[in-house]
């Protein structure tokens, strides 16, 4: 059994990175590393789904959504309890 995405449901890390440089307006430039890593996440969940019949709520874009709006929720030195409630309210409604 195959536990990783299919390659059209690959994300890439860079992408991710720019979208919370665009979020949090950083000016960072990214440096070739010399450690060996990844340019893709290749994160998959086909084998909770068949196993577990488990399936993903959120897409992905939604999920880097409430973690950026968390991140910035601590910022502001909110709860880190209420800020749960609100986006678990908030995900409820939406259903």
């Amino acid at each position: 059994m195959e536990f990783w995405p299919k390659k059209e449901n690959f994300k890439k890390v860079i992408d991710i990175i720019n979208r919370f440089k665009l979020e949090y307006k950083l000016k960072i430039k990214i440096k070739k590393n010399i450690n060996k890593e990844t340019n893709v996440l290749k994160i998959n969940s086909e084998m909770a789904k068949k196993m577990l019949n488990w399936y993903p709520k959120l897409s992905f874009q939604k999920t880097l959504d409430y973690i950026i709006a968390y991140e910035k929720s601590l910022e502001q030195n909110k709860e880190p309890y209420k800020i749960c409630l609100q986006q678990i309210e908030e995900y409820v409604k939406s259903k």
